[in-house]
């Protein structure tokens, strides 16, 4: 996980708002300070999701959105040229609106059984794998293994 455990709720205009984070740290935990000016990746992964959020009240910020993100900043903070790390956020930013622009019904709960939504798209995962791989369906099947917490991310 990033480390990102923010809520957003809906204001009184109906703009998205985010909560303060819950730290879940104790004052035991040990964390090496950043040269100052420096952040974490954690906070740079945070501030594309807030921005997310305020440009899209609709779905504001869903649980599981931290998940896709992670992949596609990492992808871009560690490339091997410099020059392109320093427009991470940017790029990634870019990328995981996009991609959410493709995605996001499955981010809305009212459409949560519908055409559109989650459950019906991991149904039809399903189908799909018991008629490709009909061991492995059955595996996951028989171990009641919920197809949203392995194959939302794919």
């Amino acid at each position: 996980s990033s480390g990102i455990n923010a809520e957003y709720g809906q204001s009184k205009d109906g703009g998205s708002q985010l909560k303060k984070p819950k730290k879940k740290y104790s004052d035991d935990d040990c964390y090496q300070i950043l040269p100052h000016g420096q952040e974490a990746h954690w906070e740079v992964c945070e501030r594309i999701l807030h921005i997310f959020a305020l440009l899209n009240p609709g779905i504001a910020y869903v649980q599981g959105m931290n998940e896709i993100l992670g992949p596609i900043y990492y992808t871009f903070v560690t490339d091997s040229k410099e020059l392109e790390v320093q427009h991470a956020e940017a790029d990634a930013f870019f990328c995981f609106t996009g991609l959410m622009s493709d995605i996001k019904d499955n981010f809305i709960k009212i459409l949560d059984n519908s055409q559109c939504g989650i459950t019906h798209n991991m149904d039809s995962l399903m189908a799909m794998l018991k008629e490709n791989d009909p061991q492995l369906h059955d595996a996951v099947t028989e171990r009641g293994i919920n197809s949203v917490l392995h194959s939302l991310s794919f």
